[in-house]
């Protein structure tokens, strides 16, 4: 789990900091893994790139970056009798976030909000947990504090469907 989120920013960051403007402009479903998204039509799949290989799925636009990493129960100690609650604690604790769990109003999952600074460059992050049939995923978009659009991530996060 902390792998999971201090490697993501790290390369969101990386991506943020090379990418030029670029707007969310219209969506298209993404399909991967058992699991169905709305992405900006502009999203690029990065997921094959060996830098983003720890990642169930990776996409970025130049102002924007999207992680997806799934984690099977069986991975986890207790994984399948673990609530999504517990889950999202366990990745709040292991990457030292300075956040907490919010139950999404009309959703099916947690989400949680949180920033970092690099080289003096403010990135903002909206992350939706959630709990499949035999699996936790945990799907991240970030960008520039100043791109940052919590109305359109949540449309995002919102449209997520597990097989």
């Amino acid at each position: 789990m902390k792998k999971l989120l201090s490697v993501s920013l790290i390369l969101a960051m990386l991506l943020i900091l090379l990418a030029g403007c670029d707007g969310l402009v219209g969506t298209k479903v993404f399909e991967r893994e058992g699991i169905t998204m709305d992405v900006p039509s502009t999203m690029v799949d990065i997921s094959t790139e060996p830098e983003f290989g720890q990642f169930t799925f990776a996409l970025s636009n130049t102002k924007h970056v999207i992680f997806g990493l799934e984690e099977r129960f069986s991975t986890i100690e207790d994984g399948e009798n673990m609530t999504l609650d517990e889950y999202a604690e366990a990745v709040i604790k292991a990457n030292e976030l300075n956040t907490e769990a919010y139950d999404r109003e009309g959703g099916t999952y947690k989400y949680l909000r949180y920033e970092s600074t690099e080289d003096g460059v403010a990135y903002q992050y909206l992350a939706g947990v959630y709990k499949g049939s035999n699996s936790f995923w945990m799907i991240q978009i970030g960008c520039k504090a100043s791109d940052y659009d919590e109305t359109a991530f949540f449309e995002y996060l919102d449209s997520v469907k597990l097989a």
